[in-house]
């Protein structure tokens, strides 16, 4: 299988055609329409800052042939060094699969990460452009075009080896199969997926604890909702209750008052979400706040009977 490479192109010494080329890659592209340019991302922080000061991106490539053209000055017959980072066919398609802005961010995470993982590549200053080479005839094989300046961060002359070379190779390997794998999961498990696993889950601890007091509510739970199938609200109102009433008396109370309430009184839709007991309790809280015309916090008296109502709780709650 084709593996994802960098490519070294000729070096050149000569400012000019460093800057003729940096032209190239942001107009250049195949397929590319008339008049429109890719974006022109900076390596290095001395690159960075001139992208700092030129938002615009035609005033931004403007600077970076301007500053490509005076690091010249910078290392007596210095060389511009020119690389390309490809992609095998399998990570074309999936980057092809995702929107331009992931695929694109995709890529860039993994350069970046590329040049960060060597002592040299961390020094290294230029530009560098995303190039997609799709269109209506083949898919897009997407890839990047590099050109590094003559002098590295310390203002000191670049030479890339070929065992940087080779370090650059497996670790743009890596980095890419890494992301692409981490973007692929994000994409098949969707939030739903992950809420009917912890759901399947849930159910599953259920009949190991009682296998046929929960087959039993299932079952009653899927023959109510198949029997009144009209309307979605009210049917699974109606399972719950028949589902509960097989777990017990009291989880049959409470889905039931919990269903009325829904039913009838026109509260909001969090307070009918929460269990019964819950919900009259927030439901007689309003009532009584409506009635006296002001917030039970804020009525004297109040604050006093609570700790004698947890009081009685406590003592119910032990006989």
């Amino acid at each position: 299988m084709a593996r994802h490479t960098v490519k070294a192109l000729p070096y050149t010494r000569k400012p000019q055609r460093a800057v003729n080329y940096a032209h190239y890659m942001a107009h250049r592209e195949e397929g590319l329409p008339r008049g429109e340019h890719r974006e022109v991302y900076a390596i290095g922080d001395r690159y960075k800052e001139v992208a700092r000061q030129h938002p615009e991106p035609v005033g931004r490539e403007a600077a970076f042939r301007t500053q490509l053209k005076a690091d010249a000055g910078l290392v007596p017959k210095g060389a511009y060094h020119r690389h390309v980072f490809t992609v095998n066919p399998d990570a074309a398609r999936a980057l092809a699969g995702m929107s331009p802005q992931r695929a694109e961010r995709v890529l860039r995470d993994a350069f970046q990460e590329t040049l960060r993982s060597s002592a040299l590549g961390r020094r290294l200053q230029g530009v560098y452009v995303i190039h997609w080479h799709g269109g209506a005839s083949r898919a897009a094989h997407p890839h990047i075009h590099t050109l590094y300046s003559p002098a590295d961060s310390r203002g000191q002359g670049v030479y890339i080896a070929p065992r940087h070379l080779e370090a650059f190779k497996r670790a743009w390997t890596f980095q890419l199969d890494t992301r692409l794998q981490r973007e692929l999961a994000r994409g098949l498990v969707s939030g739903r997926d992950l809420a009917a696993v912890f759901r399947t889950a849930r159910l599953v601890g259920q009949f190991v604890r009682s296998p046929l007091r929960t087959a039993a509510s299932l079952t009653a739970s899927a023959a109510v909702r198949s029997a009144f199938p009209a309307t979605r609200a009210a049917s699974n109102d109606l399972a719950r209750v028949a589902g509960a009433a097989v777990r017990g008396p009291r989880s049959a109370a409470e889905q039931t008052a919990s269903a009325a309430v829904r039913s009838i009184l026109p509260v909001s839709r969090s307070m009918t979400k929460q269990p019964a007991p819950r919900a009259g309790k927030r439901l007689g809280r309003a009532v009584l706040s409506t009635a006296l015309g002001a917030p039970l916090q804020r009525i004297p008296g109040v604050a006093l009977v609570r700790p004698v109502l947890r009081v009685a709780r406590e003592l119910i709650r032990e006989r």
